[in-house]
């Protein structure tokens, strides 16, 4: 199979408009194309969360989230439907089982929500606890640590809950300026990145930074199949005259 699907579209009804009247193209209108990039559809660490859930909710009582398990609104109505309870703390809850969202939470808050007597279930996704692993690992080692990304992402919030010393996190060249110009970025760095990021923003602000340093260590913590996805959208939004992405 070829690495990109290609469908074509055929009107076995003639398309009405809001006012009934038929509103079927010209026999002579060309067919379209539709392109579906080649890596479409949720990541394994998506469909580990999901499934981490419904068995969750199909065995357990009272099953608690605070957040969204992932970034699908679809998905999370679904599973509040079925009994999911969507909570803004958990600080008050003492009986029960709780989800860790697929962007994971900390590990210390992990330890509290156990030692107060809840059930959890980890869904944080293995890349993501990769990266907080990679964050320990680059503290430890006495390095700045260095993160590219959003800071208000719950990824970052949860890496850098994992962390005992405040990282600098930047999103662009001028912030990563701004911290060079007041002094917060320091001469051994130690850097990673958001894993849903997008590489070239990634790259750019590592070519810059590396000027900026005496001594850079640099983990890769990039989602493979984001990356794989960000690149097939590429590919196709080349060859196309309308992008469409649904999500």
């Amino acid at each position: 199979m070829s690495r990109t699907a290609i469908a074509r579209l055929h009107l076995a009804v003639p398309p009405t408009n809001r006012e009934g009247r038929d509103c079927m193209p010209p026999l002579d209108t060309p067919l379209r194309t539709i392109e579906l990039a080649g890596q479409v559809g949720f990541c394994f660490g998506v469909k580990r969360a999901i499934h981490l859930a419904e068995e969750a909710l199909e065995s357990n009582g009272t099953v608690y989230i605070s957040g969204d398990l992932v970034h699908n609104a679809t998905v999370t109505s679904a599973l509040e439907a079925r009994g999911l309870v969507r909570t803004d703390t958990l600080n008050d809850k003492k009986e029960g089982t709780v989800i860790v969202r697929a962007h994971g939470l900390p590990a210390g808050e992990i330890r509290r929500l156990r030692d107060s007597g809840l059930q959890v279930v980890d869904a944080t996704c293995p890349i993501v606890h990769h990266a907080q692993q990679a964050a320990l690992t680059l503290e430890q080692e006495g390095y700045q640590v260095v993160i590219i990304g959003d800071a208000n992402h719950a990824e970052i919030r949860g890496i850098v809950g994992t962390m005992t010393t405040q990282p600098l996190v930047i999103d662009s060249i001028e912030e990563l300026r701004a911290a060079k110009a007041s002094h917060r970025l320091k001469r051994k760095v130690g850097v990673l990145f958001q894993t849903t990021h997008a590489l070239e923003l990634c790259k750019d602000i590592v070519s810059e930074l590396v000027f900026m340093c005496k001594d850079v260590r640099i983990i890769n913590t990039i989602c493979r199949p984001v990356q794989q996805r960000q690149d097939a959208a590429v590919d196709v939004a080349r060859r196309v005259d309308l992008m469409i992405i649904v999500g």
